[in-house]
């Protein structure tokens, strides 16, 4: 993934990160949150 710096007209790249070390290990909650973020991104915002 990367981040866009819209202010200096650059992107940048995002440091990968593991779900289990930010302690997001609940599969039921990582679905949950899943399935949110993809309903935000069919409706366009």
């Amino acid at each position: 993934m990367t981040k866009i710096d819209r202010s200096q007209n650059r992107i940048q790249p995002l440091q990968s990160r593991k779900f289990s070390a930010l302690n997001l290990t609940e599969r039921l909650r990582l679905q949950e949150w899943l399935a949110q973020a993809w309903q935000r991104v069919r409706a366009g915002g």
